[in-house]
Parts: structure tokens; C-alpha cells; sequence
């Protein structure tokens, strides 16, 4: 020993000792980082995998709270926020419907109507600030289509917006060709899309606003227009007998909405083994299923009284029960829409 500190060396002793207090020291640093990681994850066995790691509940916590702000900000993000595009009418009009008219391949048009009684169609090529003229020659011309009361046509100054009825439903037929229009008079309009023409006009059918359109799908050119108005009423008009057909009544308040649905029923329906539905909503919270053929109510229903199960909305729309299960009275809640669901 004193050898080696004569030669200004070090002990080999105390090296061996300081290596085996470091190797010590470095096993239970191990220890502990290993018992640190046993704490937040498990093993477990797998057939396929082998063994498997099992992150314990407080790491589950933080990538759920890590998820769930990612999905939020994701959320966030996925919200417009600007405008597409700004239409400007006048100080005095408002626009109160619109529509899409996809009546040409990979295009959309706008359909406005407005409370001083015009209907405009808008172009997508100029992201609807200005008129489609390229193919509407009547509206090149300064021309568009108008809805205009009884007593104003028989006036002299029929540009009288004053006095115009303002529009309050706009629908499509399937093809693009013609479109019906309704105003706050109950006076409904059958127009040519491409001419701007009006083919039909059935004046003051309802005794209140028409709030909605919808043409039937039993063509290319279809035959009847189906209307719902403030005066409680559904109605079915035929545009080759110039005249109402059927009468949906006993709404309970005003009817906010109507489609026709075709379902598969059974072969004596119809030649093509479908069965006509009407769908009504209204201000009493029910929506009604009718027979588009005998106008009979075939089911009522309360959304505002049902489960949030999905099944609950399972019932078959096709059975001739004129079941009234899902009516409730004093629900107080507006049914303004019901869009038809194409599910396999």
C-alpha cells in the first residue's frame, strides 16, 4: 500500500470498494425505476401476443384527457367560422327560403325567394353573388319570377312590392325542370325552370302561410304537389286536373312540414310493390304517418316522449295498425323539419 502511494498511485483496495458501493447504488436506482413501472403498468397473457403490457387507470386517465382535448380542439376546428359567400339584396328585402338546384352536372345553383315576392336563381360560378344569365335568357333580361296578389295584377302598377305576398317555400321537382313556390297568401305556383313561365297557379288554397313543398316521385314529370300550411292543413294539389285530391285534416295545430315517403310494402299497393306515406309535423309536437293513398292517419308520433334509444324509432312504418302509441298530449315542443333517412 504504501508502495503504491510512494508511486502517486491509487488504492486498488479503495477502487474495489468504491465500485462496489457504486454498483449499489446504481441496483437500487434500478429497483426503483423498475418498481416506479411496475405501479403504472400490469402484464398480461396473450394468445396471439404474447405478453402485453396493461397501462394502469391513472395513465387510461391522462390519454383519455389527452384524446378527449384533441377530439374538442378537433371540433373546434372542424366549426365554420367565415362565410362562404355574402347575398345582398335591397335595405327593405329579406330573403325568407332557399334552396340548391343541381339541375346541371357538378354544379348547384341557389333558388331565393324573398319577402317582397320574388324568386331568383344565383349562380355558383361567382359563388351565388350574382344571377345565373347564361342559360336563363328571362332572367338575362332582367326578367324574374314573381308571385303578385289578385288585387294587384287587376291594378295597374303591378311592381308594386307594397302589396306582393312574400315566399315561404320552395321545392324541386326530382328531374330539375319545374319548381312550385308558396307564398304568406296560401297561393301556390308551379313554375318552368328553364323558361321561367308558370304552368300552375292554385289561388289562396290554404287559409294561412304555406310553410312547405314537396312534389311526388312517381316519374320524370310529376303529377301532384303536396302543401302544408298555418291553417292546420295538408294538402294534395294534381297538376293535370288543375285541383285538390286529398285532404290530410285533424293536424292539431299549424303543420310546419310534409314529404312524401315511399317504403316497400306489399304488392297490392302499387304496381311496383311500394307504398305511398305522407309525413306530417306540427306545432302540437306530434308527427303523423298517413296513408298517401286513403289519407288515414296510420301512426302518431311524440319525439319529445321518447326514449333516446335508437330503438325506440324501430316501428314499422309499413304495418296497417292505426296505432297511436307514441301521442302525448301537452308536449309544448315545435316540430319544425323531419328529414327521411336512407338507412341499409
Amino acid at each position: 500500500k504504501d508502495l503504491w502511494l510512494q508511486d502517486g498511485l491509487e488504492d486498488p483496495e479503495e477502487n474495489e470498494s468504491m465500485e462496489i458501493s457504486r454498483n449499489a447504488k446504481g441496483s437500487k436506482k434500478k429497483r426503483k425505476k423498475s418498481g416506479q413501472s411496475s405501479h403504472h403498468t400490469k402484464k398480461r397473457f396473450d394468445l396471439v401476443l404474447g405478453q402485453v403490457d396493461i397501462p394502469s387507470s391513472a395513465s387510461k386517465e391522462q390519454s383519455s384527457q389527452s384524446t378527449s382535448a384533441n377530439s374538442s380542439q378537433k371540433a373546434k376546428e372542424r366549426i365554420p367560422s367565415d362565410p362562404y359567400s355574402v347575398l345582398k339584396l335591397s335595405k327593405k328585402t329579406t330573403v325568407t327560403c332557399a334552396i340548391f338546384l343541381t339541375d346541371l352536372p357538378n354544379e348547384s345553383s341557389l333558388i331565393t325567394g324573398s319577402s317582397d315576392g320574388f324568386i331568383e336563381i344565383w349562380d355558383s360560378k361567382t359563388k351565388y353573388t350574382t344571377l345565373r344569365t347564361d342559360d336563363l335568357e328571362y332572367q338575362n333580361n332582367d326578367e324574374c319570377m314573381c308571385h303578385y296578389s289578385k288585387e294587384e295584377s287587376n291594378s295597374s302598377n303591378q311592381s308594386s312590392a307594397a302589396s306582393s305576398p312574400s315566399i315561404h317555400a320552395l321545392t324541386v321537382n326530382p328531374d330539375g325542370s319545374m319548381m312550385a313556390s308558396g307564398d304568406s297568401n296560401g297561393t301556390i305556383q308551379i313554375w318552368n325552370i328553364k323558361t321561367g313561365k308558370c304552368l300552375r297557379r292554385f289561388e289562396r288554397v290554404h287559409g294561412g302561410v304555406i310553410t312547405c313543398l314537396d312534389f311526388s316521385r312517381d316519374g320524370e314529370e310529376s303529377s301532384r304537389i303536396l302543401s302544408s300550411s298555418q291553417d292546420g292543413n295538408c294538402r294534395e294539389f294534381g297538376l293535370r286536373t288543375r285541383g285538390m285530391l286529398k285532404e290530410f285534416r285533424d293536424q292539431g295545430s299549424f303543420v310546419n312540414t310534409c314529404a312524401y315517403v315511399l317504403i316497400n310494402g306489399d304488392t297490392t299497393s302499387n304496381r311496383s310493390g311500394m307504398t305511398l306515406l305522407v309525413v306530417t309535423a306540427s306545432a302540437d309536437g306530434n308527427v303523423r304517418i298517413w296513408n298517401g293513398r286513403t289519407a288515414e292517419v296510420k301512426h302518431v308520433l311524440n319525439p319529445s316522449f321518447m326514449k333516446k334509444s335508437i330503438a325506440v324509432h324501430s316501428t314499422s312504418l309499413g304495418t296497417d295498425k292505426g296505432e297511436e302509441a307514441g301521442m302525448q298530449e301537452g308536449s309544448g315542443r315545435n316540430i319544425h323539419s323531419v328529414i327521411n333517412l336512407h338507412t341499409p
